[in-house]
């Protein structure tokens, strides 16, 4: 039986988190939530997601601040960087510390989906298994 691909959405706004997470569920991936970078951190161990969607905009510890860390403590995640607002200067740290991508909010399911399937593609392009990925 092939797995769906993982995803951990992190988001301090309730709201987002299950409008996305339902988004993505219903289009054939298993998600996993978490609110802060404490519980993201305890995700990405339970969880063994292979992407992450992260909000730039988050109480304590920034997602931007936290993009080298996940990378470096689980390898081959590939993290999409999300946010409302974001400066030039902030995304172009976001993409060199490693984030496969910068979206901002609101973000369109497709936009969405082809994202995550590109950041899938290129985790299996360096022979990383993706599960089953789904082309919508």
């Amino acid at each position: 039986m092939e797995t769906k691909p993982r995803i951990l959405i992190v988001d301090d706004d309730e709201h987002v988190r299950s409008t996305y997470a339902l988004c993505l569920v219903n289009n054939h991936f298993d998600v996993a939530e978490a609110e802060d970078w404490r519980t993201a951190f305890e995700k990405v161990q339970e969880f063994d997601p292979q992407v992450v969607l992260l909000d730039i905009k988050m109480p304590e510890v920034p997602g931007n601040r936290l993009v080298e860390t996940l990378r470096s403590w689980k390898a081959g995640v590939e993290v999409i960087m999300i946010s409302a607002l974001v400066s030039d200067k902030t995304r172009d740290e976001c993409l060199a510390d490693g984030a496969y991508a910068v979206l901002l909010k609101p973000i369109g399911l497709s936009e969405l989906t082809q994202t995550i399937n590109g950041a899938l593609a290129r985790r299996a392009a360096e022979g990383i298994p993706v599960g089953r990925l789904e082309r919508l």
